[in-house]
């Protein structure tokens, strides 16, 4: 049976999709490397060559008797089949433990190239994403791509869909357009493929291409949340307890997923600092000391390769056993964790006793799962199993609490109590625990119709969304940044969007910032990509970071239009939607537009309120608010005058001008020949001088009076008298 990829696998190639996959176990070893040449394409035989495969000699045809035929047909196709997954497996267990990576490109080339699908689909988005290992090759990629998309491969029918929405592949004929996008994204989706449904159900959520449906957005979203809740990596099995990832001491965090700041595009990708080097040799030093917190985080380091450093178990161990013997309950505990892979089960136990002893919620956890599942030879004792879970929980465990959860929702070691079990899952969700938000998801989702339950399903589909974007996400995430780090900007902007078009806010945001601080002959694939379409991309990426909360995004996007497009309407449009979501400087935009008439009419008012609401917003929008309305109202002053002054000129012009005009001088002459001299249009002409150098003036009059009050207020606090002197000669240019 043909097994769909692995989701680190699709990660790395950012075939993100394949997340709907329940992973099943893959051989740690290559396949038979032997091949009976009979059974291959021919334009497969000269590439087995090359990846070390062995052709044998074909055997002497026979021809088999009618009625065993189509027996010995299946046979070889079950044969062939195996051979397939076996090379497929083989590649990404290679990619899984980060042992080769060289072999595991090679391996999905050589499933490709024999038919299979899954390989072709992962050696797609490979080329199309590039790698240090791996040079881009758009072409091939979408070439490989559709191949696998003419049999049905949801990955490809994903990733093809990707490709229509982002137009990032337009020079290899995917052309943009939306509607392919959905076309193939609905396909996929059928098979509860992860990255399909997402995408689906952020469109119906925000009403992008699709009518507003919060219902059935909240189901596609549910397809994808089961597949990542239910993913054999994920759920806390007793294979996943022993063998899965060691905690992290809590000294440490995990680095989690960057957005990207204009700084950092100012000088290219930064280079790295160091930091982590010095952090390192920090805690080492505190180590040397005797200072067993310090000797746990680089135990820690050592068995993880935290902070860019080689694991070294061995360093790693020594370490952790130094600061145990010192009486640091989570060494103990990181020491029963090797001591468990290792399979020795009485160190184990010790260990976490230990760690237990000294109140260490990692070591309550574990003693937990051993007694929950009868781990080491111990007895099963789920009453034990409880009482560690909630002593774990209480010190903000996420796991603990949610495997709480379902003892008392299941009457196992506790009494059947559904309010306990809903107050369980809850603090496990907010802890970030990915199973509880979908089993709180699915609960709110089925009553979400029942009386008194309004909202219920917008929770739910948010739970779900949550669950959605969890997974492998990082891995993608960790990869852009990568690639911006060594200055390949398309390959962060395709890892970024493929993140953005499944809706992730954070994918959409750094995308539209990479499309906005790319420099011309950054990206050689988008060279035939005008500035106008960069930015209209760009704008759809901001917008869409905007509706899901990130209010900066809509100033952005509002800065690129005034400033770039001149579109004025557009620019306050975003303003405003930023504005609505409370964002002071959006306030502030609005403001100055309606005081400005850019975009909109002209509205004295309406921009009085809006910089009034920037005042009562924080404290640090209070000087800049107030700056505006002052300097504004000034500004409005000046003109009101400059009006009323050119109405009187006006009533007495034609006076002077009889009086002064010489018929037939061209100095006294209206451009409309009738030789009357307008100082009203003289005037108009200045207003917009006047109106600015009005504006700027009040503005640094007031500037300068809240500089002096400051710093007189300073002078006060401080008791420092000739302070206000200084800095009042500062201010007022006096030497």
């Amino acid at each position: 049976m043909m097994m769909k990829l692995h989701l680190l696998v699709t990660g790395l190639c950012f075939t993100i999709v394949a997340m709907s996959s329940v992973v099943a176990e893959v051989p740690t070893h290559p396949p038979d490397r032997h091949v009976r040449s009979s059974t291959l394409p021919p334009q497969a035989v000269s590439s087995l060559h090359a990846y070390g495969f062995t052709l044998l000699e074909p055997v002497t045809p026979f021809s088999p008797e009618p009625e065993v035929a189509e027996e010995l047909d299946e046979y070889d196709k079950e044969k062939e089949e195996t051979l397939l997954n076996g090379i497929v497996s083989s590649a990404e267990s290679l990619i899984a433990h980060h042992s080769d990576y060289n072999s595991a490109v090679r391996r999905f080339r050589l499933a490709s190239i024999l038919g299979h699908s899954g390989a072709a689909a992962t050696i797609g988005a490979l080329l199309m994403a590039g790698d240090t290992h791996l040079k881009r090759d758009v072409a091939a990629g979408v070439a490989s791509l559709r191949r696998a998309a003419q049999v049905g491969q949801p990955d490809a029918l994903a990733m093809l869909g990707f490709l229509h929405a982002s137009g990032l592949a337009e020079r290899h004929g995917v052309r943009k357009g939306l509607d392919q996008a959905l076309l193939y994204w609905t396909i996929a989706a059928e098979t509860g493929n992860v990255y399909a449904n997402s995408a689906l159900g952020f469109r119906y959520m925000h009403a992008i291409g699709l009518r507003r449906d919060y219902e059935t957005a909240a189901r596609y979203y549910k397809q994808a949340a089961r597949a990542i809740a239910f993913d054999g990596r994920y759920w806390p099995t007793p294979q996943n307890f022993q063998y899965g990832e060691i905690p992290l001491a809590s000294s440490l965090m995990s680095v989690g997923r960057t957005r990207f700041k204009e700084g950092m595009f100012k000088e290219g990708p930064p280079e790295p600092t160091g930091d982590d080097h010095e952090v390192y040799h920090y805690h080492r030093h505190l180590a040397e000391t005797g200072d067993t917190n310090s000797m746990t985080l680089l135990g820690s380091l050592l068995l993880t390769g935290g902070l860019g450093m080689r694991a070294d178990h061995q360093q790693a161990r020594e370490r952790l056993r130094q600061a145990a013997a010192a009486g640091h309950g989570e060494a103990h505990g990181l020491m029963g964790h090797l001591a468990l892979r290792e399979g020795n089960y009485t160190a184990a136990m010790t260990h976490f006793r230990h760690s237990a002893a000294r109140e260490d919620r990692n070591g309550h956890y574990a003693l937990g799962m051993i007694f929950l599942h009868g781990l080491g030879g111990m007895k099963k004792d789920l009453s034990k199993a409880a009482m560690h879970f909630e002593l774990a929980a209480e010190r903000d465990h996420a796991k603990a609490s949610f495997e709480l959860g379902l003892m008392f929702d299941h009457g196992q070691g506790r009494d059947k109590n559904a309010e306990k079990a809903m107050k369980h899952f809850q603090a496990s969700a907010k802890l970030g625990n990915i199973q509880s938000k979908f089993y709180l998801g699915v609960l709110l989702f089925d009553r979400r119709a029942a009386p008194g339950s309004e909202g219920n399903g917008r929770e739910a589909l948010r739970l779900f969304k949550e669950v959605a974007e969890a997974g492998e996400w990082n891995t993608l995430f960790d990869l852009a940044h990568s690639a911006f780090d060594r200055k390949d900007m398309f390959g962060s902007l395709y890892r970024h969007s493929q993140a953005a078009h499944a809706g992730i806010e954070l994918g959409q945001h750094n995308a539209a910032m990479i499309l906005e601080m790319s420099k011309e002959g950054d990206m050689a694939e988008l060279s035939h990509w005008s500035r106008e379409r960069m930015i209209a991309e760009m704008r759809e990426l901001y917008e869409m970071s905007g509706l899901q909360g990130h209010t900066h995004s809509h100033i952005r996007a509002g800065d690129v239009s005034y400033l770039e497009n001149n579109d004025f309407w557009g620019a306050f449009r975003s303003y405003n939607n930023s504005a609505n979501m409370g964002n002071a400087e959006g306030m502030f935009s609005v403001g100055m537009m309606h005081a400005r008439g850019e975009g909109v009419q002209m509205d004295r008012e309406k921009a009085m309120d809006a910089l009034f609401m920037v005042t009562k917003k924080d404290s640090g929008s209070v000087v800049a608010g107030n700056v505006a309305i002052v300097g504004l109202r000034l500004q409005w002053w000046l003109g009101d005058l400059w009006e009323w002054w050119t109405k009187v000129w006006d009533k007495t012009a034609p006076r002077q001008n009889e009086e002064t005009s010489i018929s037939g001088d061209e100095s006294g002459t209206s451009e409309d020949g009738s030789g009357k001299l307008s100082a009203s249009r003289a005037v108009k002409d200045r207003t917009t001088v006047g109106d600015d150098l009005a504006l700027v003036g009040g503005l640094l009059a007031i500037l300068v009076t809240v500089l002096l009050v400051r710093s007189k207020r300073l002078a006060r606090q401080n008791g420092d008298s000739g302070r206000v002197g200084m800095v009042s000669h500062v201010v007022m240019g006096v030497h």
